[in-house]
This record gives structure tokens, sequence and C-alpha cells, in this order.
């Protein structure tokens, strides 16, 4: 009984230390921002080139963010309250970048449209 405590010990333990060290570096996000045109003018070349651009800029920034999510879940209830807070704010600034260029896009096509 002695041994199997002291194994749970020892495991328990050896999750904190993972829980301890947190590396949101591993997850990747793209460094370039796709451009834009402006779809008040832009052609239809233009904007097909664009969309292609930001579909694979956001498949990327879902990665990255699957990733920090499989952070937290492999942290599970390990996780510190700063650590929560570290992977929610990653997480969140993140989103947030994509959303803004998908938006700007959807506005874009959008003045391209009502032409």
């Amino acid at each position: 009984m002695l041994k199997l405590v002291t194994a749970i010990a020892i495991v328990l333990a050896s999750f904190q230390c993972i829980a301890d060290e947190i590396d949101l570096t591993k997850c990747t996000f793209p460094s370039d921002v796709p451009s834009l045109p402006n779809g008040l003018v832009a052609t239809q070349s233009d904007m097909s080139s664009a969309s292609a651009s930001v579909k694979t800029y956001a498949t990327a920034m879902q990665e990255g963010l699957a990733c920090i999510d499989e952070i937290g879940l492999q942290l599970g209830e390990l996780a510190t309250d700063e650590q929560k807070v570290a992977i929610n704010t990653a997480y969140n600034e993140k989103y947030d970048d994509m959303m803004l260029i998908v938006e700007a896009f959807n506005s874009e096509i959008r003045a391209f449209r009502a032409r």
C-alpha cells in the first residue's frame, strides 16, 4: 500500500512540474497578415487571391488556437489560476487578431459586391 501511495505521489508531483511550465511558444501562428484589397476598386482576381490568402491565414490561426486549447486540456485541473489566465489571454488575443482580418476582408467583399 505504501508503494502505491508513493507511486501516486510521484505521478502527481510530475504532473505539477508539467503544470508549472507551460510553453505556448510551441503553438505557431502566421507571422504575416494577408494584405487586403480595397473592395471599391479591386478586380475579381484581386478578391479571389485575397480570399485564398485569408483562408490560409485563418486556417493557420485556427491550428495555433487548437494548440493553445490542447495545452489547457493537458493541464486540466492542475493548472494554476495564473496559467489559466495566461492560456485564456493568449487564446483570446490570437482569436481577436484572426477575427480582425476576417471581418476586414468581409467588409471589403461587401464593398466589392455593392459596386
